[in-house]
C-alpha cells in the first residue's frame, strides 16, 4: 500500500521476496522497481489511473497490477513464471505440431495430384501410392501421440491399480514381434512373475511400448534389445537395452522434450514422431516414478525405469 506520493505504507513478507529486497515503511517503491513499465503502471495508479506491467526479476516472471485509491495506491505482484513457462511451452507444441502435421499433408497432397494424371505410367502409380501410404501412417502415428500426450497433460486417466509387470512387457514384446524380425533384431526379456506395479495399465503399455520401439528402431541388424524387470527397494526397476546406434552425449539431456529429435535425417526415415520419449517421461512421473538414459555412441543406449511397488492385498 502506498501513499500519494509513492511511499510504502504497509507490505507483507512475499513483496520483498518477489523483488528481492528488503522493503521499509517510509521508502519511494518506485525507486525499487527493475524495469520502467513497472514504474509506469505505479505512476499511472498514483495519477489516478489503474496500471499493469510484466517483468523479470533474477530469472522469475513477476506480474504487477496497481489500483488507485483516495490515499494513494494498492499494488498487487504475483509470480507468474510457471504459468508463463507453460505458456511458452504450449506455443512451442503448437507450432511444432502444426509442422509435423503440415509435412506429411503436404507430401500427400503433392503425390495424389500427380496420380490424376491419367498418363501416369503404372509403375509410378504403384511408387506414389506408397508414398501416400508412409506419409498417411506418419500422420496416424503422430496423431496418436499427441492424443496420448493430451491424456497425460489432462490426467484424467482413472484409479491406480496394481499391475503385473511380467504380463505388460510380454503383451508389448509379443506386438512388437513382426517388427523386430523385419529389422532382425533379437529381443529378449526377464522378468519377475511376481512383480506388480502401481499405475495405469494403458499409461504402462505406452511407456514399454515407446521404449522398446526405439531400442528396435534405432538398433543395427542382428542388434539385440533386452527388457530385464526386478525389485529394487519399493520400486520395480525396469530396464530397457538395445546395442544400437547410441546417443551423443550432448543430447542426452533432451531426448525428452516434445518433437525433439537427436538425427532427424533418420528419425523420419525410419517413422519416428519425436514424442515417444515424452510420453514415456510423463507417464512414468504420472505413476510417480523416474526414468533416465545411459548411453555411448555407436554402442547402444539403456533405459532405466522406476515405478512403485504394487499394493498389497
Amino acid at each position: 500500500v502506498l501513499s500519494r506520493d509513492g511511499k510504502v505504507l504497509s507490505f507483507n513478507k512475499s513483496a520483498g521476496k518477489l523483488l528481492s529486497c528488503s522493503l521499509e515503511l517510509g521508502e519511494h517503491f518506485i525507486t525499487l522497481l527493475p524495469f520502467s513499465e513497472g514504474k509506469d503502471a505505479v505512476l499511472s495508479s498514483l495519477k489516478g489511473e489503474d496500471g499493469e506491467a510484466v517483468f523479470t526479476v533474477k530469472g522469475r516472471v513477476i506480474e504487477l497490477s496497481a489500483y488507485h485509491s483516495g490515499s494513494g495506491a494498492v499494488v498487487l505482484m504475483r509470480d507468474i513464471s510457471e504459468k508463463s513457462e507453460r505458456d511458452r511451452m504450449r506455443r512451442e507444441f503448437t507450432a511444432n505440431v502444426s509442422h509435423e502435421l503440415k509435412t506429411p499433408i503436404t507430401t500427400i497432397m503433392g503425390f495424389s495430384e500427380l496420380m490424376k494424371d491419367s498418363s501416369l505410367p503404372s509403375d509410378k502409380v504403384v511408387e506414389f501410392s506408397a508414398e501416400i501410404n508412409k506419409e498417411a501412417l506418419r500422420l496416424k502415428d503422430t496423431v496418436s501421440d499427441i492424443i496420448s500426450l493430451s491424456s497425460l497433460d489432462e490426467g484424467k486417466l482413472g484409479e491406480k491399480k496394481n499391475i503385473n509387470l511380467s504380463s505388460s512387457v510380454k503383451e508389448e514384446v509379443d506386438k512388437l514381434k513382426n517388427k523386430a524380425q523385419q529389422m532382425e533384431v533379437t529381443v529378449k526379456w526377464e522378468v519377475d512373475p511376481a512383480l506388480t506395479v502401481r499405475g495405469w495399465e494403458r499409461t504402462l503399455s505406452e511407456v514399454l511400448s515407446n521404449l522398446l520401439d526405439n531400442a528396435i528402431r534405432y538398433n543395427r541388424k542382428g542388434g539385440e534389445v533386452f527388457i530385464k524387470g526386478e525389485r529394487a527397494g519399493k520400486d520395480a526397476k525396469i530396464t530397457v537395452s538395445d546395442t544400437g546406434i547410441g546417443i551423443p552425449e550432448e543430447a542426452i539431456s533432451r531426448i525428452f522434450e516434445r518433437f525433439y529429435r537427436v538425427d532427424k535425417s533418420r528419425s523420419r526415415e525410419s517413422g519416428g514422431t519425436g514424442l515417444g520419449l515424452s510420453i514415456v517421461k510423463n507417464g512414468v512421473e504420472r505413476m510417480e516414478g523416474s526414468v533416465k538414459a545411459e548411453s555411448r555412441l555407436g554402442k547402444g543406449t539403456t533405459f532405466i525405469v522406476k515405478l512403485p511397488l504394487g499394493r498389497e492385498s
